[in-house]
């Protein structure tokens, strides 16, 4: 028991003494002069340079409403910027970036800056570039007229100006057969070599961004419908030709022409031309339309006005009755020599008496 005690005491006892220990070698070496160090090939550190403006900025991709911007890389850059009119407008850190958000048919002008740690770049050389027209929206939904046995006419309303249209593109049963350059006013293709039967057309806008949707489609029916019968003149002055002919079934209307341009339209089965020339040869033709649109091969036919009448004045019956007078004078006194001879007869048979005339 009493050795037991004794070893813990000397451990304890040796515990002291290291931490005395430890304590003053700490001190000793904190007033110690420290070692020098010798530094071999001293390395300096010093900020890149600022960037140099980029170079060989171009523009592609362009679209309505966006554009890619392109640029050589610029040594120890870190970042770029696009300006576009001025303004910053997006940032990269590559030497390429498309921006976006731009209006159509607009003209922008772009230039690129580069920077890092030290500074940003002067601007480089600008670019200007002008972006697509819009897309072109749907036209409204055609019209189709004038239908014959093989051709018809559509007609639809043109698009906005803004949408700068160059073309007009036509489908017949869904497939493209023509592009029609745009017209002032209404819009207008003849369609030809059609087929007998049923048909539908559409149209669709084309720019220099691309084609648009087409309009809706339309039906239409191609068939043969002949030309109407009897149409003659059934009278004529200097000035009016009246026409009559036969119905044809089915039909809305009538287009009269004189010559090549139309004289007037007609439910009914005659009509009058007014306004003609005297003594004139006129060429009528006559078109049936069907309700539909389909029109009827035309019905001809050549007709003439009279001269203008002359005026009846005295001078001019003097002229035309005075030279007949002395042959008329034989033939009035013997009319005259027998009307007496009669009145004498009579005369004769009848006894006078004063009272013969009474009633």
């Amino acid at each position: 028991m009493y050795q037991t005690r004794m070893i813990f005491r000397l451990v304890y006892l040796l515990e002291i003494l290291v931490c005395v220990c430890l304590c003053l070698a700490l001190a000793v070496a904190a007033h110690a002069e420290p070692t020098p160090v010798e530094v071999v090939n001293p390395v300096t550190i010093s900020p890149p340079l600022p960037p140099a403006a980029p170079a060989e900025v171009t523009v592609s991709g362009v679209t309505d409403t966006e554009a890619t911007i392109s640029w050589s890389p610029v040594p120890y850059a870190t970042q770029y910027s696009v300006w576009v009119d001025g303004q910053r407008w997006t940032g990269s850190t590559s030497p390429g970036v498309t921006i976006q958000g731009l209006q159509p048919s607009m003209t922008y002008t772009v230039y690129v800056t580069a920077a890092n740690e030290s500074g940003e770049s002067g601007p480089s050389a600008s670019v200007s570039f002008t972006t697509m027209p819009p897309v072109p929206t749907a036209p409204e939904k055609p019209v189709v007229t004038k239908v014959t046995d093989n051709t018809a006419t559509v007609q639809w309303h043109p698009l906005p100006p803004d949408q700068h249209i160059q073309a007009y593109r036509v489908y017949v049963d869904g497939k493209a057969v023509a592009d029609v350059q745009p017209q002032e006013g209404m819009q207008a293709a003849e369609l030809t070599n059609l087929k007998p039967g049923i048909h539908t057309v559409a149209v669709s806008g084309l720019n220099a961004n691309k084609e648009g949707p087409q309009s809706p489609a339309v039906s239409f029916t191609v068939q043969a419908v002949t030309a109407p019968t009897g149409l003659q003149m059934v009278n004529h002055s200097h000035d009016t030709i009246w026409l009559q002919w036969d119905k044809v079934s089915g039909s809305e209307k009538y287009e009269i022409y004189v010559g090549e341009q139309l004289a007037g339209t007609t439910d009914q089965t005659s009509y009058t031309l007014t306004g003609l020339q005297p003594d004139q040869e006129y060429q009528v033709s006559l078109i049936a339309v069907l309700p539909d649109g389909n029109r009827s091969q035309p019905a001809t036919l050549q007709v003439k006005t009279l001269p203008v009448p002359e005026a009846i004045t005295l001078s001019g019956l003097k002229e035309r009755i005075f030279p007949y007078v002395n042959d008329a004078i034989p033939a009035l006194v013997a009319v005259f020599a027998v009307g007496a001879a009669f009145a004498i007869a009579r005369m004769a048979r009848v006894p006078f008496s004063p009272f013969s005339w009474r009633v």
